[in-house]
């Protein structure tokens, strides 16, 4: 188990890499040479296999040397500069491949487990050892869902809900129909005896914690049905 602040590492980002080496080490030893046991009298060994490395994006970047990622994206729509891409399992945002193409058969579709798409770092990484998919080792990094659903399409859907859900309310201005929605928040954490609201302090223009998200779908639902 290692535990360390960014801001003790930034400086000297190898330590970073060192220590998922040992832990990486550690993984390989577990499934060649095994972890032997006695069960019921009976010497087995037991043989581990690590497949894959979960994180959120920030961690994947650094733990996969990653080359395209979301920090790649354009901040302008219209930007015309250059980007070796968004997605490491795709081309989306290269030169002529929309990543923000969400029809039925967009183009970065295609380039999943492309060979155009093979190689997403600029760098090989300790956890390149790591037995994978033979075709397509990229898919050893898989993203967090609960990071990308809470931070990503979860808070992005409820935003837009909650603009829809305002012109619902009484009063004469945007502000004071969210004063109600938050009203009605307060009270929806009451019934159900869950202090949500206490995990940030709450405010529909600020920021929107984990639980937040999960919160105010379920008190959405309710209001709903």
């Amino acid at each position: 188990l290692f535990a360390a602040l960014k801001e003790t590492y930034s400086e000297n980002p190898e330590a970073l890499d060192e220590a998922m080496a040992m832990v990486a080490s550690d993984l390989h030893c577990a499934l060649h040479t095994g972890v032997p046991v006695v069960v019921n009298g009976l010497q087995l060994r037991l043989r581990f296999c690590v497949c894959s490395v979960k994180g959120d994006w920030p961690f994947l970047i650094e733990a996969a040397h990653l080359e395209r990622h979301f920090r790649r994206a354009p901040k302008r729509g219209e930007s015309s500069l250059a980007s070796p891409g968004v997605c490491h399992l795709c081309l989306g945002g290269v030169s002529g491949i929309s990543y923000t193409d969400f029809s039925t058969s967009p183009d970065w579709e295609r380039t999943m487990d492309s060979a155009a798409a093979q190689v997403p770092w600029h760098s090989v990484s300790p956890w390149h050892s790591l037995p994978a998919i033979k075709d397509f080792r990229p898919f050893t990094f898989r993203p967090d869902l609960f990071h990308g659903f809470h931070l990503g399409h979860g808070r992005y859907f409820l935003s837009s809900g909650l603009v829809v859900l305002q012109q619902l309310e009484e009063g004469d201005g945007v502000e004071t129909r969210f004063q109600q929605l938050s009203r009605k928040w307060l009270q929806y954490c009451r019934s159900v005896r869950v202090p949500w609201q206490n995990v940030y302090p709450f405010t529909f223009f600020g920021f929107f914690a984990f639980l937040h998200v999960t919160g105010i779908l379920f008190a959405i639902d309710v209001a709903l049905a």
